[in-house]
């Protein structure tokens, strides 16, 4: 159940990882390359302007948040396959968070994994180990 865990972990964290770096490539993008186009209000007078470095900046929480999405999904992963209790509380955690921040509520479709994941954490904790009883009397 703990690898289980872990490859949930893993398949959440994958497209958030994704789109965290398109946005992350995005703003690099924008901020070397770009132009905007500035119209006037009210008016028909419109220039391209060269983009900037706090281009870059106004995107970052775009893509920050994607990627410390991906980040903590992926930690609670690896964290629940030594201390399942820990990984499935770290999941849990970053499940909330990613159905909270990212799209303004419409929780995308690698969040309920997290959720899963840390319920099969959970569950993981839950198990007892089996002990080895002692050797039968051979006669």
């Amino acid at each position: 159940m703990r690898k289980a865990a872990l490859l949930l972990s893993v398949l959440a964290a994958t497209p958030a990882a994704l789109l965290g770096l398109q946005l992350f490539g995005t703003a690099l993008s924008r901020m070397f390359f770009g132009t905007m186009t500035v119209c006037a209000a009210g008016g028909p007078e419109c220039h391209a302007t060269v983009a900037e470095p706090s281009d870059f900046l106004g995107m970052a929480p775009y893509f920050m948040v994607f990627l410390f999405v991906a980040l903590g999904s992926l930690a609670g992963g690896v964290i629940a396959l030594r201390r399942p209790r820990a990984g499935a509380f770290v999941l849990l955690t970053f499940g909330v968070l990613g159905a909270g921040t990212i799209l303004l509520f419409i929780p995308p479709f690698w969040t309920p994994l997290d959720l899963v994941a840390a319920g099969v954490a959970f569950a993981a904790s839950r198990q007892t180990p089996i002990a080895a009883g002692p050797e039968p009397a051979k006669s």
